[in-house]
C-alpha cells in the first residue's frame, strides 16, 4: 500500500434484510432471507409473485415531507445509503473540496417506480391531468446520482454508469479511474435500484427469467443449484467512499480495504443470453487481476454474481474453472442474492460492500443450503454453509448483465 493507493473509508447499504450495514451484514450471517411474497402491489396475475422489497423504509432518512414528495424510492435509497457511507467516512469534515468529491452511482431501471405509477395512471384515466412536473426527472437513470450531490453539496463529477448488472462494478472502475487521473480526489460510489414493479416483474416474467417458486420464496433462489429455476428481483442500495490513502491519512483515518483491481469486458453475443462457455467473464476477470498484480490463487474469496439462472451459473462456472483451474475447489464462494434478491444494476454495488465488510470482519458470509448440480460438479465449488473467520487478503466480486456486459472488482485488506 503507498501514498496512491484507493482506499474504503466508508460503506453503506439498505437491503430487504435490512435498513443499514450493519443490520444486513447480522442477517446474512443468520442466513435470513428476505424474498417473500411482493406486497406493494397484486401479482397474482404474473409468473412471478415474489421478491426482495425493501419494506417499512424509514423515508425520513432521504429527507423532509416536501422533499420526499420529488424523490422516487430508488433515490431515496440511494441518499440512505450514502449518507451511512459519507458519515462513517468523515469525508465532508475534510480538507477536500466539494468540486474535488465525485460521485459514481449505477442503476439499471433508474426511477422505474415512478415511470410504472404514472403510466398505469395515465392509462386508467387519460382525461385527467396525469402526470406530475417532477415525473420527467424523477425517472431519468441519473437522478439518484444527482440527488446525492444536491444532498451533500458535492459538486465534483457526477456520472451515472449503465451496464445491466453490472453497473455498480463499472462504477467502481470509473471512480477509480477518475481519482488515479486526477480529475477528482475522493468519490461516493455504489447503486440503487427500486424496481418491483408491474413492467419489470411483468417483463423477466415474460422472459421466463424469473424464479416460479412462489409457495416456497426462502427457497427461490438457489445459485448454482440444482433446481435453480430462475432469479429474484430485489430492492436496495449500497454506497463506498474511495479516495487516496495520503488524503485519509491527513485525518489519521483508519479505512476499511483497498480497491486494487477493477475491469470491464463484453461477450459481443447474444443480448440476453450469457455466453455459457465463461469466455468473456473469464477475460473480464483475468483483466482485473492484472490490474491488481495478483495470481489467481491469491483470491481468497469469491463474490459470485450467482443469479440462479441455468445458462447464467453455467457460465459463471465455467468463467471460474477459466481463471482457477485446480484451485477452483478450494475458493469460498459468497452467493448472496438467495438472501438479499437480485439487485439489477445496484448488485454488485452491494456485493462489493459486502466484500470489503468481509475482509474488515475477517469473516466469510454463509451461504444458503443449495443442493448439487450435475452440468456443473458443483461439489467442486466451495459455498460455505456457515460463516467462515479466516484470515482474508484479497477478495473479487464479479456481475455479468444483459447486453453481454461483464465488470469485476478486487479488494485488498489493509494489511495485505
Amino acid at each position: 500500500m503507498n501514498a496512491d493507493s484507493i482506499i474504503i473509508t466508508g460503506t453503506g447499504a439498505v437491503s430487504s434484510i435490512g435498513e443499514t450495514l450493519a443490520q444486513t451484514w447480522d442477517s446474512l450471517l443468520l442466513k435470513r432471507c428476505g424474498i417473500q411474497e411482493i406486497k406493494n402491489w397484486d401479482a397474482s396475475n404474473l409468473g412471478c409473485q415474489i421478491a426482495a422489497e425493501v419494506i417499512n423504509f424509514d423515508q425520513k432518512r432521504a429527507g423532509n415531507f416536501q422533499q420526499l414528495k420529488r424523490l422516487d424510492k430508488s433515490a431515496m435509497l440511494a441518499i440512505a445509503a450514502a449518507e451511512e457511507a459519507i458519515s462513517q467516512s468523515g469525508i465532508l469534515n475534510s480538507n477536500i473540496a466539494s468540486n474535488r468529491i465525485g460521485v459514481f452511482w449505477a442503476s439499471g431501471n433508474g426511477g422505474i417506480q415512478t415511470y410504472d405509477a404514472g403510466m398505469i395512471y395515465y392509462a386508467q384515466h387519460p382525461a385527467r391531468k396525469a402526470f406530475s412536473p417532477f415525473f420527467q426527472s424523477n425517472v431519468l437513470v441519473d437522478t439518484a446520482g444527482a440527488r446525492i450531490s444536491q444532498r451533500f453539496h458535492l459538486k465534483g463529477p457526477n456520472i451515472t454508469t449503465v451496464s445491466a448488472c453490472a453497473s455498480g462494478n463499472s462504477a467502481l472502475l470509473t471512480a477509480m479511474l477518475y481519482i488515479k487521473s486526477g480529475l477528482c480526489d475522493a468519490a461516493i460510489v455504489g447503486g440503487s435500484e427500486a424496481a418491483v414493479t408491474p413492467s419489470v416483474i411483468g417483463g423477466f416474467s415474460a422472459m421466463k427469467a424469473l424464479s416460479l417458486n412462489n409457495e416456497n420464496p426462502n427457497l427461490a433462489c438457489r445459485p448454482f443449484s440444482a433446481t435453480r429455476d430462475g432469479f429474484v428481483v430485489g430492492e436496495g442500495s449500497a454506497a463506498m467512499v474511495l479516495e487516496r490513502l495520503e488524503n485519509a491519512s491527513k485525518r489519521n483515518f483508519t479505512p476499511k480495504a483497498i480497491l486494487t483491481g477493477a475491469s470491464n469486458a463484453n461477450d459481443a453475443g447474444h443480448i440476453t443470453g450469457a455466453d455459457e462457455t465463461g469466455k468473456g467473464a473469464a477475460d473480464c476477470i483475468n483483466l482485473a487481476l492484472k490490474y491488481a498484480n495478483l495470481n489467481a490463487e491469491e483470491i481468497d474469496a469469491y463474490s459470485a454474481h450467482g443469479t440462479s439462472t441455468k445458462q447464467g451459473d453455467l457460465s459463471e462456472y465455467n468463467s471460474l474453472k477459466f481463471c482457477f483451474s485446480d484451485y477452483l475447489k478450494y475458493l469460498p464462494i459468497v452467493a448472496s442474492k438467495s438472501m438479499t434478491g437480485h439487485l439489477l444494476g445496484a448488485s454488485s454495488a452491494l456485493e462489493a460492500v459486502l466484500s470489503i465488510e468481509m475482509l474488515y470482519q475477517q469473516k466469510i458470509i454463509p451461504n444458503l443450503e443449495f443442493s448439487a448440480d450435475v452440468d456443473m460438479k458443483e461439489p467442486e465449488l466451495f459455498l460455505p454453509q456457515a460463516g467462515i473467520e479466516m484470515h482474508l487478503k484479497h477478495i473479487m466480486n464479479h456481475a455479468s448483465g444483459f447486453g453481454g456486459q461483464h465488470a469485476t472488482s478486487i479488494f485488498s485488506a489493509i494489511n495485505a
